[in-house]
């Protein structure tokens, strides 16, 4: 069984192994120099060599969120990333922008939690219009807002800018963004847009492997979680903080 296995696979590996350009929003290739860097030997992860680790990486992930605050590494997928906005961001009633996918994604993380979950569907290949997002909150309580900045499956751009302005402006709700595949692709302006929580991925524009998820969130949002008793263990993004400040993971 593993001869045939092994058969079959080989003129996979072979393909993966050549000099192949992946088309797709990702995993996207990744640079052979990163590819080496993979084959250095472990260190410990309360070292002094990990903690100058993560203050380079927190040092070159700000101004791709385009923030001065703490941006942290999530070891999971940006699914993880996403569920953890949800849980440490959201109290009871969700607004959650559905433009494809992920929108709907997001909304579903959210009914998953006991959150209560109002959707505004764009049509496909369309965006919520910050006038939609105006009416809905004028027409509802709500203590969360989410929105899809780059909508992978259809590749729709939503004006987080405007969105943002129409959600300080109308409500006191947070904003939790999925940039996932805009870090890296395009500017960010999390602290100018005024977003309480943005997070991506390491396998879209970034190119790197799959399996970390980066997530910067505002002290007004951090200050929520410290008083949500659902945020779990793994996911609990105020002890990413708590360790962020040690610089350690």
């Amino acid at each position: 069984a593993w001869y045939r296995w092994r058969t079959a696979l080989k003129p996979c590996v072979g393909a993966m192994m050549s000099d192949e350009r992946f088309v797709l929003p990702g995993p996207t290739e990744v640079r052979p120099e990163v590819l080496d860097a993979m084959r250095h030997p472990m260190i410990p992860h309360r070292s002094a060599a990990m903690e100058l680790l993560i203050q380079t990486v927190h040092a070159r992930l700000q101004p791709m969120f385009g923030t001065t605050l703490p941006v942290y590494v999530v070891t999971g997928p940006s699914t993880a990333a996403m569920e953890m906005a949800v849980r440490c961001g959201s109290i009871e009633r969700v607004l959650a922008l559905v433009c494809g996918a992920f929108g709907e994604r997001f909304a579903e993380i959210a009914e998953l939690t006991g959150r209560e979950v109002t959707r505004v569907i764009a049509e496909p290949g369309q965006v919520v219009s910050p006038e939609q997002v105006r009416l809905a909150l004028e027409n509802g309580n709500y203590d969360t807002v989410t929105v899809v900045h780059s909508e992978t499956s259809t590749g729709a751009l939503s004006d987080v800018a405007s969105i943002a302005k129409v959600v300080r402006d109308s409500s006191n709700a947070m904003l939790l963004v999925d940039a996932v595949t805009s870090v890296g692709a395009m500017p960010i302006a999390m602290d100018a847009w005024g977003a309480d929580l943005v997070f991506a991925g390491s396998q879209k524009a970034l190119a790197l492997p799959p399996g970390l998820a980066f997530v910067a969130a505002s002290e007004r949002l951090l200050n929520r979680g410290r008083t949500l008793f659902d945020c779990g263990y793994a996911l609990a993004l105020v002890r990413y903080d708590e360790f962020w400040h040690k610089s350690q993971s």
